[in-house]
């Protein structure tokens, strides 16, 4: 009996200290992901039109991509996050998301730039493969928080959705 509550107890401290390091993983990514996108518009406000500035805008998009895929899979192996966790992860996310909008207007503001100097279909290419990760992102966060949580996030979501649209027509002709 004594053997029975000590594995127990045991196995609800192993449990705590889990659900603890998933929800300070997607913290520690999401701040990760913000931390590139502030990289990615450093890269996108000095582009010059040349070929180095052309390769750390590729570079840094590059990068935030990565991110953001190592976020998804860590999300994805997680335990659905409690209302707490929610809150942490709201709480990251509201910090990503003005820097991710403030890095898609400056994309839309250098993309006359950028397609004078030809670089627009790559560009266009690489934002869309991000904007493609951030709705697999998303699709793994939803399938983490609450209904409430998801809900909360959905006019940010929506909101990026159109900035990241601007930001591939931008890029057309």
């Amino acid at each position: 009996m004594l053997v029975t509550r000590v594995l127990a107890v045991a196995a609800l401290a192993v449990t705590n200290v889990l659900a603890i390091a998933n929800i300070d993983q997607t913290v520690s990514d999401i701040q990760e992901i913000t931390h590139k996108t502030r990289v990615v518009k450093r890269a996108i406000e000095n582009f010059n039109g040349g070929i180095p500035s052309a390769l750390r805008v590729a570079n840094a998009i590059y990068s935030a991509h990565a991110a953001a895929e190592m976020t998804r899979k860590h999300i994805g192996s997680s335990d659905p996050f409690s209302d707490e966790d929610g809150d942490k992860t709201m709480d990251a996310y509201n910090e990503f998301y003005p820097v991710l909008l403030a890095t898609l207007q400056a994309g839309q503001e250098k993309a006359p730039e950028v397609r004078r100097s030809g670089f627009a279909y790559l560009t266009q290419g690489m934002v869309s493969n991000l904007y493609n990760e951030k709705t697999r992102v998303e699709e793994a966060m939803h399938s983490q928080l609450s209904s409430n949580h998801s809900r909360m996030l959905e006019p940010t979501m929506h909101q990026v959705d159109i900035e990241f649209k601007k930001t591939l027509d931008s890029y057309q002709g």
